[in-house]
């Protein structure tokens, strides 16, 4: 999904490749922060298990 909204942006914009190129690219993406979040909540759970 975060790629897709990325491109969708760009083609809504008309960028160009370079202006693709040159600009700025969020890290880390929603899912990424979602992801963290549930490996340490799984971690937290097998360690009172």
């Amino acid at each position: 999904a975060d790629l897709i909204q990325e491109v969708a942006n760009a083609v809504a914009r008309r960028q160009s490749v370079v202006q693709l190129a040159t600009e700025v690219h969020t890290h880390p993406t929603l899912s990424e922060v979602v992801e963290v979040a549930y490996k340490q909540a799984a971690s937290q759970v097998t360690k009172k298990m």
